[in-house]
């Protein structure tokens, strides 16, 4: 009985050992062994490429809006670039805009179909197109509030009446231009040839109104009178009854026989008419 058992126990050991193709045992550690381990060989830069590709064409893109303060923003960044230095465009509306919706990888553009010439109160209406990728995809007419701020002169101290223009007696400041009364005058603009038409204080920006050319010829100043007649010229001295600058027509008295004529102002100081 017992020599049975023991041929029974070898039996079920050989079946667990085994034996290889070659008759050598297989040794029952190596059957019981863990699985040897082998790390997936690194994607290539390409099979990366490919996979992110296929992510982005089947992840949906953000959808964004087109709002009407991007559109004022764009418009004044346009405008900036095309002012004098020291300029600057702020632009505003209360009218209606309905968003455009579109996708964050989609590029938009606009075209201004108006120039930039706002009304005396600064009122704009440009007529703009909305462009997608290049392409038209609507069409607005704006109402814009323009607030235009550039360096413009200022007063530096009271000036009468007939007074030549000094820059040592103006001060550039940055105003805008369109809340001021008055068409006010940029720094970049030549004043020489132009005297006050009227009284200006202290602190006032100076205006287009507030000046004059100076005048060639001017009220009670005697002046050079060229009388001609065919060739022939006759120089004699007159009296000025008025101011007037090269082209305009000023009476002119006699002061030999105190009458009045009419006269061409040709030059300072002269004045020229036809026998």
């Amino acid at each position: 009985m017992k020599t049975q058992i023991q041929q029974g126990i070898v039996f079920s050991l050989s079946l667990l050992v085994g034996f290889s193709a070659t008759g050598a045992t297989v040794q029952l550690g190596s059957i019981l062994a863990p699985v040897e381990w082998h790390a997936a060989p690194k994607p290539t830069m390409n099979e990366v490429r490919a996979v992110e590709l296929r992510e982005s064409t089947v992840r949906k893109a953000k959808i964004v809006e087109v709002k009407l303060d991007d559109v004022l923003a764009r418009l004044e960044k346009m405008l900036t670039a095309n002012l004098s230095e020291g300029s600057k465009v702020s632009l505003a509306s209360r009218g209606r805009w309905d968003a455009v919706k579109t996708t964050e990888d989609v590029e938009w553009d606009l075209v201004l179909n108006t120039p930039f010439a706002p009304d005396a109160r600064g009122r704009w209406y440009p007529s703009i197109n909305l462009l997608l990728d290049g392409e038209v995809v609507s069409k607005h007419r704006l109402t814009v509030d323009v607030a235009l701020f550039r360096k413009v002169w200022m007063v530096g101290q009271r000036m009468d009446r007939g007074v030549g223009l000094d820059s040592s007696m103006l001060e550039p400041v940055v105003r805008d231009v369109f809340s001021e009364r008055g068409l006010t005058i940029p720094v970049s603009e030549d004043l020489s040839g132009y005297e006050l038409d009227r009284t200006v204080g202290r602190g006032a920006l100076l205006s287009w109104e507030d000046l004059r050319q100076q005048p060639h010829v001017r009220r009670n100043a005697l002046v050079d009178v060229l009388a001609q007649s065919g060739s022939i010229t006759i120089r004699m001295r007159g009296r000025c009854m008025e101011d007037g600058v090269v082209g305009e027509m000023v009476t002119v008295r006699n002061v030999d026989t105190n009458r009045d004529f009419n006269a061409h102002v040709v030059s300072t100081g002269t004045v020229k008419f036809e026998l």
